[in-house]
């Protein structure tokens, strides 16, 4: 895969899994105008209780085949009903995460800002989680040339001769993760269920080598033309009673995968 292809698949291939923002006006933009750009949220505890005085970091992200970096970083504090507000942002991607004394966390985004938008947010803290999987390729054997990470997260793992790969202390909330090699990414959005316990485990995610020099994909993501050739992120689906070993003992329940069913 080009630089240019990899390049305009990244851009595509995020927007499509954007959080939903409230985009109001259009047409190309005059910088001599002021926008309206701001991310506004609140910060709620597992029973649903607002958090207040709680510490929130909004970051800009931008992100590669090797891991996603913060080009800039505001902090404020939620306030008494456990609102938050970051008015006057630059268009961009960003992440917002939260987190109180306890070390309970949430992680939302990345959340498009651009033109005069405004992207609510309702956030609830919950226990970190550690999250861990496998890659294959072909549907059988290890894939181990992949990093994975989190967007909005500075942690990358690396894919093991097992292909498992295994990210500590990961906020709940709805998430991106992403596969990537030095050529190629794909990202999977996972959210956690309610009752999820302190380790979470991905199903098995299958790489797709076909006869040319690039990779491809079974299941297109929206807003990516067929054209483009990227890995396969669609979990894989066991039959009943033939699950791989790899996941005896372990709850692969704990995750939805709210946008694979196309």
């Amino acid at each position: 895969m080009n630089g240019s292809r990899l390049s305009c698949f990244l851009v595509l291939g995020v927007l499509a899994f954007l959080f939903e923002a409230c985009l109001m006006g259009g047409g190309s933009e005059d910088p001599s105008v002021t926008r309206n750009r701001e991310i506004i949220g609140s910060i709620h505890t597992n029973d649903g209780k607002p958090s207040a005085r709680v510490k929130v970091v909004l970051s800009q992200v931008e992100w590669t085949p090797q891991g996603s970096n913060t080009v800039k970083e505001d902090t404020t504090t939620t306030d008494s009903s456990g609102g938050f507000r970051f008015p006057n942002l630059d268009s961009g991607a960003y992440c917002v995460r939260a987190e109180d004394d306890s070390g309970w966390a949430a992680l939302a985004g990345p959340a498009a800002v651009r033109r005069d938008s405004v992207v609510e947010l309702r956030m609830t803290l919950k226990e970190k989680v550690d999250l861990s999987g496998r890659i294959l390729r072909n549907a059988s054997q290890i894939q181990s040339t992949f990093r994975v990470f989190v967007i909005g997260l500075d942690e990358v793992a690396e894919v093991d001769s097992d292909g498992v790969y295994a990210l500590k202390d990961v906020p709940q909330g709805n998430l991106n993760l992403v596969f990537a090699s030095d050529s190629t990414a794909d990202f999977l959005p996972i959210r956690f269920r309610e009752d999820a316990d302190s380790e979470a485990y991905v199903e098995d995610v299958t790489f797709v080598e076909d006869s040319g020099t690039d990779t491809s994909i079974s299941r297109d993501p929206p807003g990516i033309s067929s054209s483009y050739d990227v890995i396969e992120t669609a979990p894989m689906q066991y039959p009943v009673g033939q699950e791989p070993i790899w996941y005896r003992g372990k709850d692969i329940e704990e995750i939805i995968y709210p946008d694979t069913a196309q």
